[in-house]
């Protein structure tokens, strides 16, 4: 049965003499893994954007561990530690890592964990364009972004006056640079109000 028992051992000489040896939790019998898991980046990220990553473990009761990407060998084991630098397969898509962790009776936790590689770029067009007038101005600058992989998570957009050098910060013009957060993605848009834009 699994747990800490005691152990007698009782030596008879060939006269008949017996000796005892009694020694408390000598023997520990442990059948149950550790438990726990990793995660493929600092916050278990669902996206990562380079191969070059960062094993993150929360596992309990592991002495020791490995890692490897699917499809390759097992390596030596090691002690175990809560990071560890790792490099995914090349190429943008699903990635995922497989672990195993050992403690000091030989039982093994395997896991593993799973995210997307994406390297690509995403783009992003800027639909307003031409000379408008008064009555034609939409009202906004308006476009479309987009990524192959894993979607667009939002566009910044920075509006400059040629005249001045300023910059349109979402409610008025600035001297500094600004990037405003557009609503949407794709279309998105970043309004710009007729009246806060100087006649000709």
């Amino acid at each position: 049965a699994e747990g800490v028992h005691e152990v007698v051992a009782v030596a008879t000489d060939a006269a008949g003499n017996s000796g005892h040896d009694v020694t408390s939790g000598e023997l520990t019998v442990d059948r149950t893994p550790p438990q726990g898991g990793f995660a493929i980046g600092v916050g278990n990220p669902a996206y990562v954007a380079t191969a070059a990553v960062t094993l993150v473990g929360s596992v309990s009761g592991a002495t020791q561990m490995r890692y490897r990407n699917p499809g390759d060998e097992w390596g030596a084991w090691g002690s175990y530690a809560e990071a560890v630098a790792w490099e995914l397969v090349a190429g943008d898509g699903s990635k995922t890592v497989q672990g195993q962790f050992r403690d000091a009776a030989g039982n093994v936790l395997a896991v593993s964990d799973v995210t997307a590689l994406d390297t690509g770029l995403p783009v992003s067009d800027v639909l307003t364009a031409g000379t408008y007038g008064p009555w034609t101005w939409p009202g906004e600058v308006t476009g479309s972004a987009a990524d192959a992989l894993i979607g667009v998570g939002w566009v910044e957009v920075q509006c400059a006056r040629s005249d001045t050098g300023e910059f349109w910060g979402g409610a008025a013009w600035s001297s500094v640079p600004v990037w405003v957060v557009a609503a949407g993605v794709s279309p998105w848009g970043l309004a710009l109000d007729e009246a806060v834009i100087p006649p000709e």
